[in-house]
């Protein structure tokens, strides 16, 4: 298959194409036969074609495998294949036909956590939906191995406990449902504390982005717009608040059609006031998304629990200097060159970290020091050496390296899964600031 196709894109673009072609459109014509008047089989057929199958059946058979093995590879718990399944186009919502149950139901119900960390973050899996037995995911964890930790994860994106999985545990788990019943899921009530702080990391990080000799920037407003060559929005962005009235829309229209050119998803980040006043409503105009519903997790560094736990006894945690050992920690050799040229210096404002046993690389963290803030950008840990004090360790190394620069305040973009990790070091959830970071379009 030439790309990734989601079916419910795919059936929509097909619509498009017949209306389009009983308008005369002369393109869409052109993929229709020609010996009978358009019809939906045609559009179907067409679209079909262009992700590299002989036929609409056979593009429907191809995704109904892709979905299979999502449900295989969520109950196994090989949360690589489903992350490499989710973007080959597999269905997110498949269901087994007997059970009822997702994905998400099937890695729920047997505590496979990396793989619960991709489904719930994936746009669209119904994150409440339900079985057979009438059971969210997160009764599918309760009637299952009841780890803790997945609930936790599965209540954090919104899943709401019943009164049935109180009384199916007990303990501290029983106790911790207990405490969450009736109490509010509004993001909206989250503390914006350190809202600004986050804000400002993600300013600072583009900022960097744009020394890369890897990168193509340009100015835009009383800013500028970069592009890395990753296809990758938190590698791609606009930092830009004021726009002469006058040429607003056609200079977001060119920076935007720069951006779509390069295949280049991006970020658009706004500070708290702009000019013009309405520069948020043309930037949606425009095609931008913005991001209302965002969260992060800040603390300040004096206030954590940044204590050594248990640990291994043969870990160490140290800086990587070259572009080979970062390519190796990261897994991926294109975005090490990228994080390389920014420089890889002790001193340098974006650090990476490896934690080593017996001398073989077990986790990396990233960490973007920027004066009074500090950012974990990523904390990444062997699946098969995880819960054993090394990801702790691995950020308490980090965030010290932080407080020696000079920072008080750290931050982080959470995904569901590591929401607890965070918490018990003493980090908080809050909201990250609404309308200031707008998702540009790619078409």
């Amino acid at each position: 298959m030439d790309r990734p196709v989601d079916i419910e894109r795919g059936r929509r673009h097909a619509k498009a194409l017949l209306r389009a072609a009983r308008a005369g459109d002369p393109d869409a014509l052109a993929r229709m036969r020609s010996d009978r008047e358009p019809c939906l089989a045609d559009a179907q057929h067409a679209v079909a074609r262009e992700h590299g199958e002989p036929s609409w059946p056979a593009l429907l058979r191809h995704v109904d495998t892709l979905g299979r093995e999502l449900l295989d590879a969520a109950r196994t718990g090989h949360a690589e294949v489903v992350y490499r399944l989710l973007e080959q186009g597999a269905p997110p919502n498949a269901r087994d036909p007997e059970s009822g149950n997702t994905a998400l139901h099937l890695a729920a119900a047997r505590g496979r956590l990396d793989a619960i960390d991709y489904l719930v973050g994936w746009i669209p899996v119904d994150k409440h939906a339900r079985n057979a037995a009438g059971h969210t995911a997160l009764g599918a964890c309760i009637a299952g191995t009841a780890d803790p930790v997945v609930a936790k994860v599965l209540v954090s994106v919104g899943l709401e406990p019943e009164p049935w999985m109180l009384e199916a545990t007990s303990g501290k788990l029983a106790a911790w449902l207990r405490d969450r019943v009736g109490r509010s899921r509004d993001r909206s009530l989250l503390p914006e504390r350190f809202g600004e702080a986050a804000w400002s990391t993600e300013v600072a990080l583009f900022t960097i982005m744009t020394r890369s000799p890897l990168a193509e920037t340009r100015v835009v407003g009383d800013g500028f717009a970069v592009r890395t060559g990753r296809f990758d929005n938190s590698r791609n962005g606009v930092v830009c608040s004021r726009l002469p009235e006058q040429h607003a829309d056609e200079q977001i229209a060119s920076v935007l059609g720069w951006l779509r050119e390069r295949r280049a998803p991006a970020q658009w980040l706004l500070g708290p006031q702009t000019e013009p006043p309405d520069l948020r409503e043309r930037l949606e105009r425009a095609g931008c998304q913005p991001e209302r519903t965002a969260v992060h997790m800040a603390a300040r560094i004096a206030d954590l629990d940044l204590s050594p736990k248990r640990q291994p006894g043969d870990l160490e945690v140290t800086p990587i200097h070259d572009t080979g050992r970062l390519a190796e920690a990261l897994d991926a050799a294109q975005d090490a060159r990228l994080l390389a040229s920014l420089g890889l210096q002790d001193v340098a404002p974006l650090r990476h970290y490896a934690a080593l046993l017996s001398g073989r690389t077990a986790g990396v963290v990233r960490i973007l020091i920027d004066g009074i803030n500090a950012e974990v950008l990523e904390l990444n840990v062997n699946a098969n050496e995880r819960r054993r004090g090394i990801g702790r360790a691995l950020v308490l190394h980090a965030l010290d390296a932080a407080a020696a620069a000079g920072s008080t305040i750290a931050t982080i973009g959470p995904t569901p899964a590591t929401v607890p990790f965070y918490e018990a070091l003493g980090m908080t959830l809050e909201r990250y600031p609404p309308d200031r970071c707008y998702y540009t379009p790619l078409d």
